[in-house]
């Protein structure tokens, strides 16, 4: 026994140092320490040869460290994959491959990124990149990561999806109604990721906001048509009657133009020419050419009545 001691001192006693002080750093992964004193009690045992249950060789340092990981909470904790990533990672033997891994990985989340129209922080994706290295991620888990950072802002799309990111806020503006920026990323964070199309995302916002201005056209609404296309022969009567081209699809006017609500509170379309004797009605008209053509022709006709002109 004394020679397996004298042995083990000349031959394997550096050796195990030079590994178990990598196995330190590892530990710093650790928040609760345990994984560190687990080291610590296998370096007194391997150093100090007076311990009463000192190594008697390198591999009985070798089972005794294998039992013990088996038993720390910390390392238990850990999957397969990210032990062998620690291990990688910490070996001086092996870091390179491991960085390499990690570049592989980071080239692979920033492509992804890319596609989704989402510009991330180099610091962001690096963090991004060692955890999928370190935990093994499908392309699933990785687009769960990058979701919130989709999310986070409109301004930060690119490409395609930043140009229905724009198209999109034309679209409701002309529509009449404004989307609130945390909706307008919600949404096309969904686009993104493939759970809607932009076809289906703009039905959703025909029901919710086109349904609530002009319930009269909920037919025509929910059949997929935009209130502003339905809109188009009020435009020109609203154009032709009082010189306005400007005029929104969020006007109370224009809502006034194209509905009424009846006494028992429901909500029908109006006529074009209910429309026309509408408009006649405002104190707007009042003052446009259309109206003093409309009084002038009304005066030469009374006049035509009684012989003049």
């Amino acid at each position: 026994m004394e020679s397996d001691k004298n042995n083990f001192k000349k031959k394997d006693r550096n050796q195990l140092k030079a590994e178990y002080q990598w196995w330190f750093q590892m530990a710093e992964n650790d928040p609760t320490g345990s994984f560190k004193r687990l080291l610590l009690e296998f370096q007194e045992r391997l150093t100090n040869p007076k311990h009463k249950e000192a190594f008697q060789g390198a591999g009985d340092a070798g089972a005794w460290l294998e039992k013990e990981l088996l038993k720390n909470e910390w390392w238990r904790g850990l999957s397969e994959q990210e032990r062998k990533s620690y291990r990688q990672q910490y070996n001086p033997a092996t870091n390179e491959q491991y960085l390499d891994n990690v570049s592989d990985r980071s080239d692979m989340v920033a492509n992804r990124a890319r596609i989704l129209g989402c510009d991330i922080d180099p610091g962001k994706l690096q963090e991004i990149a060692v955890q999928a290295q370190r935990e093994g991620w499908t392309d699933l888990e990785v687009d769960a990561a990058l979701r919130p950072l989709v999310a986070e802002d409109t301004d930060g799309y690119s490409g395609a999806l930043g140009q229905a990111a724009q198209d999109l806020s034309a679209w409701s503006t002309r529509n009449g109604f404004s989307i609130e920026q945390s909706s307008m990323d919600s949404m096309l964070a969904s686009v993104a990721f493939g759970d809607k199309t932009i076809d289906q995302v703009k039905q959703e916002l025909r029901q919710t906001y086109m349904l609530g201005a002009y319930p009269a056209w909920a037919d025509q609404i929910n059949a997929g048509i935009d209130i502003y296309d339905l809109a188009s022969p009020y435009r020109s009567v609203a154009q032709r009657m009082l010189g306005r081209s400007d005029l929104a699809m969020n006007d109370p006017l224009m809502q006034q133009l194209m509905q009424v609500q009846g006494a028992d509170g429901s909500w029908s379309s109006r006529p074009l020419w209910e429309a026309e004797k509408f408009i006649r009605g405002t104190e707007e008209w009042q003052y446009t050419d259309d109206a003093a053509e409309t009084y002038a022709s009304a005066t030469k006709a009374v006049g035509a009545m009684f012989g003049f002109g």
